[in-house]
């Protein structure tokens, strides 16, 4: 092996290297942000889901309906 070659391994040993650690954080932060997105999503349907009134979802008793008057 000249020096070339081992100058060339070693390089192409540090980019090796460097592209996993790259690759690693960069899965990191896209895991973190669809992480994020997935959480807002969710917590923004379950508040619509709520919202009438605070309060709880399919509670029904409260209410009343009244139909028009019709000639059958």
């Amino acid at each position: 092996m000249d020096k070339f070659q081992t100058k060339g391994l070693i390089i192409l040993v540090v980019i090796i290297l460097g592209a996993e650690v790259f690759v690693t954080i960069a899965w990191g932060v896209l895991l973190e942000e669809a992480g994020k997105v997935f959480q807002i999503f969710l917590l923004v349907s379950f508040e619509v889901a709520a919202h009438n009134d605070n309060a709880p979802v399919g509670d029904a008793a409260n209410t009343t309906t009244v139909f028009p008057e019709t000639d059958i």
